[in-house]
């Protein structure tokens, strides 16, 4: 069955496009002193690249909203680290492994854009911040320049919990301020990827289950406290949007895609290595069920999986 999606980038975090016109004018002095060491090498990582795999200018400017610039000044600093190097007639390419210590330490800081995004959700979700806001405000209160602010906020936007103001300035969506905003979250996800499986044009190759299995496995192996939370979060909507893309119902993709960019903010602040270790369990539990071919029970486990516990009934 041809499938619409491409597998290993449905679950890639939504990331701002840059925008056309005078909505974002951006000073290109700012713009090249932005830092994106740690956001190209999480492109890299994403990709699957090895040493030698060429990294491309023009897409990593794309992926991150930005003019090709910063990104050349970042590849070159990658360089100097030993990280990227440079070949004629090829480009920048990758020089070290990215499981590799050089990679990982830099991956480990989080980067600049990351931090910045989880400060605001934060500040948002502890309603430290008003219900509207300016970019003055926010530029005054973060100390950070107006390039890098705009980028944050754009993700936001693209991510469903905040909108520009009809007045001026950006305006929260306070739904995710409500106390039952995360159960809410949990429940839907129940009623939809459960279905999913379900669904006529449900199919997935023996290929991706192993992928996903061998993830799965490689986390338990090495233990939950060796990754940092974006990557424990990230490899979760791998799993889990994956298994949605194979019924090809796009609209459920897309729903799960958007719950997920907002249940991001809530899960960084309050880990519990426990239940991430049963979550995986459970996620080896129900490819099991997929690989034996018995949609019924994979469906039921998903939905228990993704209950509260104290709603489960096996």
């Amino acid at each position: 069955m041809h499938f619409p999606f491409d597998f290993w980038t449905v679950w890639r975090d939504e990331l701002p496009h840059r925008k056309e016109g005078g909505d974002m004018v951006e000073s290109k002095e700012s713009e090249r002193a932005l830092n994106l060491k740690s956001e190209i090498l999480e492109i890299a990582a994403e990709s699957n690249l090895v040493p030698g795999d060429r990294l491309f200018e023009a897409r990593i400017a794309k992926r991150l909203g930005v003019s090709r610039a910063p990104v050349r000044a970042n590849l070159n600093e990658l360089c100097e680290l030993g990280i990227v190097t440079t070949i004629a007639n090829k480009g920048f390419v990758l020089d070290a492994p990215i499981d590799g210590s050089k990679v990982q330490s830099l991956l480990g800081k989080g980067s600049a854009f990351e931090q910045l995004y989880m400060r605001l959700a934060d500040d948002h979700l502890d309603g430290t911040l008003p219900p509207v806001v300016t970019e003055q405000e926010l530029l005054r209160r973060y100390d950070v320049g107006e390039v890098q602010l705009r980028r944050v906020l754009d993700r936001a936007v693209t991510s469903g919990w905040l909108e520009r103001s009809a007045g001026y300035g950006w305006r929260f969506s306070e739904v995710l301020r409500h106390p039952d905003a995360y159960a809410d979250m949990m429940r839907l996800r129940a009623m939809i990827e459960p279905a999913t499986l379900l669904e006529p044009r449900f199919s997935i190759s023996a290929e991706v289950l192993a992928n996903l299995r061998t993830r799965q496995e490689d986390v338990l192996a090495k233990g939950i406290s060796s990754y940092s939370n974006p990557d424990l979060f990230k490899y979760g909507c791998e799993f889990h949007e994956l298994l949605v893309a194979a019924s090809c119902n796009q609209f459920a993709l897309e729903t799960l895609r958007r719950l997920n960019a907002r249940r991001r903010l809530f899960v960084y602040r309050a880990r519990n290595d426990d239940r991430l270790r049963a979550d995986i369990e459970e996620h080896l539990e129900i490819l099991d069920l997929i690989e034996r071919n018995d949609l019924d029970a994979a469906s039921h486990r998903m939905r228990l999986h993704l209950c509260p516990a104290d709603e489960r009934q096996r």
